[in-house]
């Protein structure tokens, strides 16, 4: 609670300059097939700047679609990544397109199945929301957190509103502090791009 008045008081938000290397990584995925609904270059840094700062070795991530995020972080990062992804086409593409990494991540195919680890440097809520098209059930963020005893960061792809929520409520009950960035929209190129939290 007084974190949450702090940020609003002081207003947390970060622009975030766009690299090549976030184009680049968006450039190979935007095209492909199943494209609609892949990580946009907001949050593309965003994951970009996490790795460079925070070194994480160990990733949970909650939707790899056809692995632009899973992508990005194997590039960024020497992380393992345990990637959660339920329909069956996304994680055909996902397995095609990071198959150079394949001894670095462990697809998980349900979301009924928890976290195989218990503390992680970072984890990524990018899909498992229940909603039509992102797999998983409504309360499976809360479950994952509630089931791991340790995470430094947390990344939430656009806007989420109940993910977020239930993020928090499992933060509060486990009795984490935390402090929310969130990573303004931006239009580049001419387009709105989404960010993140």
């Amino acid at each position: 609670y007084i974190i949450d008045k702090v940020r609003k008081a002081v207003g947390l938000k970060q622009d975030i300059l766009i690299t090549d290397d976030a184009r680049g990584a968006y450039a190979q995925y935007c095209f492909q097939k199943g494209s609609e609904h892949i990580g946009r270059l907001v949050s593309i840094q965003a994951l970009i700047n996490i790795c460079n700062e925070k070194k994480p070795r160990s990733i949970l991530e909650m939707g790899g679609g056809i692995g632009t995020f899973t992508n990005v972080l194997m590039h960024h990062s020497s992380a393992y990544i345990d990637v959660y992804e339920d329909n069956s086409f996304c994680s055909e593409r996902l397995q095609e397109n990071i198959k150079v990494f394949e001894q670095r991540y462990n697809l998980i195919s349900s979301y009924k199945v928890l976290p195989p680890k218990k503390q992680y440097d970072l984890v990524i809520i990018d899909g498992g929301s229940g909603a039509e098209g992102d797999g998983g059930y409504v309360s499976a963020v809360y479950d994952f957190i509630m089931n791991i005893n340790r995470v430094n960061t947390i990344y939430i792809e656009g806007r989420r509103t109940v993910q977020r929520k239930l993020v928090k409520k499992a933060l509060r009950k486990k009795g984490y502090l935390y402090l929310p960035i969130s990573y303004a929209d931006q239009f580049i190129d001419g387009t709105r791009q989404k960010g993140g939290q």
